[in-house]
């Protein structure tokens, strides 16, 4: 954490089910959420939802993933399923499930147009978002992170595993990453970033996490404590409150560079 936009280390959300097995349907999977879930109707469009077990609600909550991917967020269950989301892609019905939904489920999404300046100057006053979810290729901020080199550097551990399994991947930063990112000041606002990996389909759903915190903003080896960290009250902060970002992005596993 020695870089100049150091960062708190952040879990990239593991654990849970895996990929549908080859040769499953998507009607096999219908069958399957009836038995599993008889209470609850997934014939929705494709969006974000949050799924009551005890209810069977479903209560869509935004069109976050289009017509490509569906998150369900549980809630409401036993340990197996309550608070965690399940990521599906819609053309083939395969699946991951995250093992938690907390750097997404309650995210302010961002416009398009929000960027690393937009996110450190809302660090530095307070204002803004305390959680934030930027998404997508078009989004300024998931653009430029694309051309990082620590994306890149993910990427390639990713593309060294089997790409059927998620997986994730604790990035470095410190000196090495001012170098290694040098004019991307994507990058260096991020520093050090975890990611994670769902595939599902023939795409995998990306997801980088890094938070902004008085700690991981101080140049001070001494002072890099937690306890020197400035909590939000409500959604309020004040000037180094500490704020959140999850980067999110699907693609196709032919088309990952």
């Amino acid at each position: 954490m020695g870089d100049f936009f150091a960062q708190m280390r952040l879990s990239g959300g593991g654990g849970g089910g895996g990929s549908t097995p080859f040769g499953e349907t998507q009607a096999y999977r219908d069958i399957m959420a009836a038995i599993y879930f008889p209470n609850i109707n997934f014939s929705t469009p494709p969006n974000e939802y949050v799924v009551d077990i005890n209810t069977g609600q479903v209560t869509q909550v935004s069109d976050l993933g289009g017509d490509e991917i569906d998150f369900y967020h549980y809630v409401g269950g036993g340990a197996s399923f309550n608070g965690k989301t399940r990521i599906v892609d819609r053309e083939t019905g395969e699946d991951q499930w995250m093992n938690s939904s907390k750097n997404l489920k309650g995210y302010t999404r961002r416009s398009n147009t929000t960027n690393w300046a937009n996110l450190y100057d809302e660090f530095l006053s307070g204002g803004g978002p305390e959680n934030s979810l930027l998404v997508g290729q078009e989004n300024a901020a998931v653009k430029q992170l694309m051309k990082t080199n620590m994306y890149k550097t993910a990427i390639d551990y990713f593309q060294g595993t089997s790409m059927n399994e998620k997986a994730s991947f604790s990035g470095m930063f410190g000196p090495l990453g001012i170098i290694l990112e040098n004019t991307n000041m994507q990058g260096q606002f991020m520093g050090k970033t975890n990611f994670s990996f769902y595939p599902v389909g023939n795409r995998v759903v990306i997801m980088a996490f890094d938070s902004k915190s008085a700690s991981s903003y101080s140049l001070n080896p001494f002072n890099k404590s937690e306890s020197v960290n400035i909590p939000r009250v409500n959604g309020v902060g004040v000037p180094e409150s500490t704020t959140r970002q999850t980067y999110l992005l699907w693609i196709n596993k032919n088309k990952m560079k």
